[in-house]
């Protein structure tokens, strides 16, 4: 199966640490399509499934964490909105855990993967790239490192 999501350099905010992590969600992201594409066997591909998810989130907390952080830290003017959007994201993930542990969904199908791929680009290229942006403006405002 071809990746779900191909990382690509463009989408690179030159932030280390951060493109790190966005590389790593884009992994996760291709594992839990793939845990989707495992048959007609719902056990074994529920259980799949639950655990990539469980890993994109367990990911996502923890870099939406050091994010918020790193936002605070350079005193980003939209850290409020920023750190909203974050809130709202891991309430989805965290509704769709349970929908699918409940048995209320069976599975992930392409809609909401769509949702994801639609969510990873307006948030994580579109909208960090606004605070990275910002970060680099402020590190050129202060000129070479003495």
């Amino acid at each position: 199966m071809a990746d779900f999501l191909s990382w690509r350099d463009g989408w690179k905010t030159e932030i280390e640490w951060v493109d790190k992590d966005h590389e790593e969600m884009v992994r996760r992201l291709n594992r839990l399509a793939e845990a989707c594409d495992c048959g007609t066997r719902k056990t074994p591909c529920k259980e799949r499934v639950l655990e990539a998810l469980d890993a994109l989130i367990e990911h996502n907390r923890r870099h939406f964490e050091e994010e918020e952080a790193f936002l605070r830290q350079i005193a980003y003017p939209g850290y409020d909105s920023h750190r909203r959007e974050h809130v709202m994201q891991m309430a989805e993930f965290l509704d769709l855990r349970r929908d699918l542990e409940r048995n209320l969904t069976e599975n992930l199908g392409p809609q909401t993967l769509d949702d994801f791929k639609r969510w990873f680009f307006n948030h994580v290229i579109a909208e960090d790239r606004v605070y990275a942006d910002f970060y680099h403006a402020q590190r050129a405002d202060k000129g070479p490192a003495t």
